[in-house]
């Protein structure tokens, strides 16, 4: 699940919400006006492979587009260019065992600043992590679904944790698992 678009592709059709995205290889080039026309703006600009927020940027014009893939070129060789899903960040986790599927309080992730980079993650006080989060119990029974669901097609095992963007329609999409 390192591999964002492996675990995409394992994933999809599967009742399980993704943004779309543009993946490009080290040495393509990438045409940022067709991906703001695809994808639209804001977008994230990621490493396929990479943890903690390495190389992703945040990116609100196409001119952004070329320095942000670079940056993110540096973490890994092939760079993920997503639509940017607005919503509140939640953290699902679950432990299964030969016997049982333990789905562990649902946890709200509210950074202070602009989304959920490196600098919030790691430093104290630019973000907050709320358990459990304060979601309906419809919101609650979605994620749990598409946890169990990714979990499964991406042939997990332990504890794993998979995080979501829940859109304020109540609508989750998959943002990684770790």
């Amino acid at each position: 699940t390192f591999d964002k678009i492996s675990t995409k592709r394992a994933v999809a059709g599967r009742g399980i919400n993704l943004a779309r995205e543009v993946l490009v290889s080290r040495g393509e080039s990438v045409d940022s006006k067709a991906v703001v026309e695809k994808l639209g703006l804001p977008l994230f600009v990621k490493p396929n492979a990479s943890g903690s927020s390495f190389g992703v940027t945040k990116v609100t014009t196409a001119e952004q587009i070329p320095a942000a893939v670079e940056a993110a070129f540096k973490e890994s060789d092939e760079v993920l260019i997503e639509e940017c899903i607005v919503g509140r960040e939640m953290g699902c986790g679950v432990v299964v065992t030969a016997d049982r599927e333990i789905l562990l309080p649902i946890t709200e992730i509210v950074s202070k600043r602009d989304f959920f980079d490196y600098e919030a993650k790691y430093t104290e006080g630019l973000s907050d992590e709320i358990t459990p989060a304060p979601i309906s119990d419809e919101i609650k029974q979605k994620l749990n679904s598409m946890t169990l669901e990714a979990y499964r097609a991406c042939r997990c095992s332990g504890i794993v944790r998979i995080d979501f963007i829940v859109t304020e329609a109540g609508e989750p999409y998959l943002i990684e698992i770790n």
